[in-house]
């Protein structure tokens, strides 16, 4: 299949990605390694797509490519509605590569300015993908070939009396899906007796419209596990995609309402608290199994069924609610992203407030002062005991961790703190995150 054809199915819909799939993460370098490749004869990869019947498609929810992406608000794949007499395709593995084709050929992407101000969208500018039609790349670590950038228009203006850069916008390419109206380009662009420009295009028209350079293996068994067993397999081997990536597609997949959103949304909220935290995802989806009280906890595809994340959706809520208060606690107690030594310190403190129905209240309540100095005191003596809560890793490697009763020994202070009373007590020593009893 050539790029041209495969972008076209997915203007229309027609190839699209199951909820499984995690959202878009490359940056703009990969992105113009992906061109220079194309434009090398490289081969960009094979892909795995997966045959929707239309049986199948009220069953599963399904998202559209991103186009237009925006770090700053728009990193969001649009959920597809597709009706339900039709068949479609859904990318099970190759979504990166293809979003990068995709935003390059038709999009824009819209990335921070250095030194910009994260929280300011003037300091997203939105940018095409352009190419030098003039000179190749300037010499680079990368060995890239073909000079491609990222520019906006105000970029592109300021640089349309330099005589090395004649900046050509990629996406005009895919719009020339004609040989006559590829051959315009040159004289449209001032360069047509620039030998060198014109087999620039030519090479750039061929690699879109002519080359089939993309491979597609097909699965088309209509059983979600079976499909969700072949996502794990060949996407957990790779070592950008963590575990907690592959687990959030899933439960995304399994949940009604968005549970990718869900998940980011808390993180992002819990991680605005006080002077500022760095919680990850797989913490925020081990609290959720905790706090839930699943039959089994452990951090496995296993326990991501259909039943457990009904369960998780339902009380997403007061879940949400106590780990937002379980951060203000240890917002409270001094602690933030440059002091607190381990994330999970967080899960057992949630629990807690989740048990006692806690709200933000307890953070000042005068009743409460010796509860929360016996809370603080358990909390900051765990995180100074040794092996009490592991090596922290805030980006774990993808791949299963330890197993439930190591996942617990970890999770639980050592035997020595037992004799305190009060909250430090209740979680600690089989009564906080074991669930054998009752604050």
């Amino acid at each position: 299949m050539t790029i041209a054809a495969a972008l076209r199915l997915i203007q229309k819909n027609e190839l699209i990605l199951p909820a499984i799939q995690r959202e878009y993460v490359w940056k703009p370098s990969q992105v113009i390694k992906v061109f220079d490749s194309i434009m090398r004869g490289y081969p960009v990869g094979s892909f795995l797509s997966w045959r929707v019947l239309p049986e199948t498609i009220s069953k599963f929810k399904f998202y559209g490519f991103m186009r237009d992406y925006s770090a700053f608000d728009k990193r969001h794949n649009p959920v597809v509605d597709i009706p339900a007499d039709r068949e479609v395709t859904a990318v099970l593995d190759g979504q990166q590569r293809l979003t990068s084709l995709n935003i390059g050929l038709r999009g824009t992407y819209a990335y921070r300015n250095k030194n910009g101000w994260a929280s300011k969208e003037w300091s997203y500018p939105t940018r095409c993908l352009y190419l030098n039609l003039l000179d190749e790349a300037p010499e680079n670590e990368a060995g890239l070939k073909y000079h491609f950038a990222f520019l906006t228009k105000d970029q592109v203006e300021a640089a349309a009396e330099d005589e090395a850069r004649k900046w050509f916008p990629v996406a005009e390419i895919f719009d020339a899906a004609e040989p006559a109206a590829m051959m315009q380009i040159p004289a449209k662009y001032s360069v047509g007796n620039d030998a060198g420009a014109v087999a620039m295009v030519g090479r750039l028209w061929q690699a879109v419209h002519h080359n089939a350079s993309l491979h597609f293996y097909e699965e088309d068994d209509q059983d979600i596990e079976r499909v969700l067993d072949i996502f794990v397999r060949v996407n957990s081997g790779g070592t950008v995609l963590s575990y907690s990536d592959l687990l959030l597609s899933i439960a995304t997949a399994q949940w009604k309402g968005d549970a990718r959103a869900a998940v980011h949304d808390l993180v992002e909220s819990l991680n605005k608290t006080g002077q500022g935290f760095d919680f990850s995802q797989d913490t925020v989806l081990k609290s959720g199994l905790v706090l839930a009280e699943v039959g089994d906890i452990a951090f496995k595809v296993k326990n991501f069924t259909k039943a457990n994340m009904a369960v998780l959706e339902l009380n997403w809520e007061a879940l949400s609610t106590s780990l937002q208060v379980a951060v203000g606690i240890l917002s409270d107690f001094g602690l933030s992203a440059a002091t607190l030594a381990a994330d999970s310190v967080l899960i057992p403190v949630a629990y807690y407030v989740h048990l006692r129905g806690l709200t933000q209240s307890y953070r000042f309540s005068t009743k409460d002062k010796a509860d929360r100095a016996a809370l603080r005191s358990w909390v900051l003596r765990s995180l100074i005991v040794r092996g009490v809560w592991g090596v922290r890793t805030r980006h774990p490697a993808p791949g299963p961790p330890r197993d439930d009763q190591e996942e617990r020994r970890r999770q639980v202070p050592a035997g020595g703190h037992r004799a305190h009373h009060g909250p430090a007590r209740q979680v600690a020593g089989g009564h906080g995150c074991s669930r054998r009893g009752r604050p």
